[in-house]
């Protein structure tokens, strides 16, 4: 039988890959649609999402 830690990443992996076709191209649009309204707003919600990402997967 496989390790249960490779299952778990495996299966992990898959629902980011299938979430992300869903969730991608929304975000991609508020994006867009940030940048044109309110410049100061993207550039400070660009540094926070890099933040998080960093403390989450990086750390």
């Amino acid at each position: 039988m496989c390790n249960p830690n490779i299952q778990y990443a495996f299966l992990n992996n898959l629902i980011f890959q299938l979430f992300n076709h869903f969730i991608l191209p929304l975000s991609i649009l508020v994006i867009i649609y940030m940048f044109q309204c309110n410049k100061i707003l993207f550039v400070t919600n660009s540094f926070v999402k890099w933040l998080i990402g960093y403390i989450l997967f990086i750390k």
